[in-house]
This record gives C-alpha cells, structure tokens and sequence, in this order.
C-alpha cells in the first residue's frame, strides 16, 4: 500500500524538480554555452550534459536523486522498491560517467550511456505509475494521469530511437531534442506525482 502524500512528500518532490530544472538549464546548458559547445539554438539535455563538468552538477544531481528516492521510502509501496531505487542509482552513476568520462574520449559509448539512462528513467517511470495506479487511492484525474504518463512516455522513447535513424532525423533536426526534453518533462511529472498523489 502507499502511504497518503503529506507536506514533506510535496516539498521533497517539489524540490528535485526545482534542483533538476536548475540542474539542466543552468549548471550543465549555462557551462557547456559559455565553453562554446552549444551548436543549435535549441535546448536538448545532450548539449546542456555534453560538457557541464562542473562540481555543482554533482550536487545537485546527488540532492534531487536523494530526495526522489526519499519519496520512493517513505511513500512505498514496497513492492519493487528496491529495483526502483536502483535504477536512480544507475541513472546517478551513468549520468556521472557521461559527464565525466566518455564526452572526452568516445562518443559511442556516450550514445551508449545516454541509451540506458533514457531506457532506465523509461522504466523507472512506468513501474512507478503503475504502482501509484494500483495501489494509491487518488481521484479520477490522478488515475487517468498515471494511466497515460506511462502510454506517452513509451511512444516518446520510440520516437527517440526512429528519430536517431538519419534518414528521418534530416527533414526534422528539432524532433530527437524535443523528445529528449519531453522525456525529462514526463519523469518530473512522475516526481511531482509521486509526492502528492
């Protein structure tokens, strides 16, 4: 069962969500603009994480995934905690190594990393909504948003795998980043779900 959300849930929730927007927009996109590394005028996570090596991103990324795993302890249910808990772990430590690692020496392995992460945040997304949706009693707006959230998120990591096919990434340059961005958009969502459905 999943215990009633509260005023710290919220504010947990609430918090990674401001510690992930900060994270993206301003510690990891504002250093990788001011080394001269973004290419395009669109935002995508890719650019921002591409060369945001700093300690702060660290900090932040540790706090927010701290407090999402917080949400995760305290609002059960228990029923795969564990696994959920470990894939923000792997999230953190992948997130960390392309930061860290592979944007300076080989960008395959950097597509690589960013694969299992999307594909990791994916699943972390679904079980948590299908969790919250079996087991939490919200209202019918609650329900229909952990019935869909899932559904969209599964078509936006399609969208992502068909949009890195050249052939139709051409005609579309803006689709794979604004799919990128929709799928960090969907796993906020599910934070903020998280800490007050």
């Amino acid at each position: 069962m999943i215990v009633p959300a509260n005023n710290k849930t919220l504010l947990a929730s609430i918090t990674a969500i401001a510690l992930f927007l900060i994270l993206f927009g301003l510690a990891t996109y504002l250093t990788s603009y001011l080394k001269g590394q973004i290419s395009s005028h669109i935002f995508t996570i890719s650019q921002s994480l591409a060369f945001g090596n700093q300690p702060v991103v660290i900090i932040l990324l540790t706090i927010a995934l701290i407090l999402v795993g917080y949400i995760n302890y305290i609002r059960g249910p228990s029923k795969l905690l564990l696994f959920r808990q470990f894939l923000l772990v792997l999230v953190y430590g992948l997130v960390i190594s392309l930061l860290w690692v592979t944007t300076y020496y080989n960008k395959d392995d950097h597509y690589i990393l960013a694969a299992i992460i999307f594909t990791s945040i994916v699943i972390y997304i679904i079980t948590t909504c299908i969790l919250y949706y079996l087991n939490s009693k919200t209202s019918k707006l609650g329900k229909s948003l952990l019935f869909v959230i899932p559904i969209l998120t599964i078509l936006i990591l399609i969208g992502l795998v068909v949009s890195n096919i050249q052939k139709i990434n051409k005609p579309v340059p803006e689709l794979f980043p604004s799919l990128e961005n929709s799928m960090l958009f969907m796993f906020l969502i599910t934070i903020l779900l998280q800490g007050m459905l």
